[in-house]
């Protein structure tokens, strides 16, 4: 099923005339100590067929998510931590990402208008409810839905130019709190450090997605406040063997049963 997905993704491509950067990993985090054995196990087949499909500018797969892979390509990152890090990493790889794209637009004297995060093992199955360049504008985030409107996933976002502080601010405060931490640990207890730590389970259930309880459709951080919208593009993430989480899709789930029949 995954040329499906690559077709999907080129479908979301050629709907806002999109340029192409890749930066993934193979996994998530296995612990430190495993970390340094792990082989590239990519099909090298299947990837060069994602890749001519897709037609990347910039090419970029580590072979796992762990601070020594991201240390390669941003070594200037102040703080990075394995122990607690691994759902905090995801931050870090669409930050390097986005310094991509901006060194990309210095050398080629380009601009974009707007910044879209993708997952390459997403697929969407109402690509028609993607809105228009006009009111991807008017949003300055947009988002698509997880629960409802007001419920967003951090699978795809599209931002533009204005609205990027969003993300950007949202990294340095994982440095900060990457920081935080390691001064703890040198004056307690390690164990007490990371209580609070426990519960992280991805981005979105971070500040990064911080809601204006006065407002439904706007996220607050500090003083700082930014609009957003979401749209049911019925997102569903792939797993291994071609197996789909159907039960996410909001709307009729027929057609994702049958991708993975």
């Amino acid at each position: 099923p995954y040329p499906k997905i690559h077709k999907s993704i080129l479908e979301f491509k050629k709907k806002i005339n999109a340029t192409v950067f890749t930066v993934m990993h193979e996994t998530t985090s296995p612990g430190v100590e495993k970390y340094l054995q792990l082989p590239f196990k990519a099909d090298q087949t299947a990837l060069k067929a994602a890749l001519d499909v897709l037609e990347p500018v910039h090419i970029e797969i580590h072979n796992a998510s762990t601070c020594q892979c991201f240390n390669t390509v941003e070594p200037t990152t102040k703080c990075c931590d394995d122990a607690w890090m691994s759902n905090y990493l995801q931050f870090g790889w669409v930050w390097h990402c986005l310094n991509v794209v901006r060194q990309y637009e210095q050398k080629q004297q380009v601009r974009f208008e707007f910044f879209v995060r993708v997952r390459p093992d997403v697929m969407y199955f109402a690509l028609d409810q993607l809105p228009s360049k006009e009111q991807l504008r008017k949003n300055g985030i947009t988002l698509t839905v997880k629960h409802a409107r007001n419920q967003p996933a951090d699978w795809v976002f599209i931002l533009t130019r204005r609205s990027l502080d969003w993300f950007l601010d949202t990294m340095a405060d994982v440095q900060n709190h990457c920081n935080k931490k390691h001064s703890c640990r040198k004056h307690g207890e390690a164990g007490k450090c990371m209580e609070k730590d426990k519960v992280f389970l991805a981005p979105e259930y971070s500040g990064w997605y911080a809601q204006d309880l006065k407002s439904p459709l706007a996220f607050l951080r500090g003083t700082k406040r930014w609009t957003f919208d979401s749209v049911n593009l019925q997102p569903v993430i792939v797993r291994s063997r071609g197996m789909a989480d159907c039960f996410r899709l909001i709307g009729d789930r027929q057609k994702c049963l049958n991708f993975t029949a």
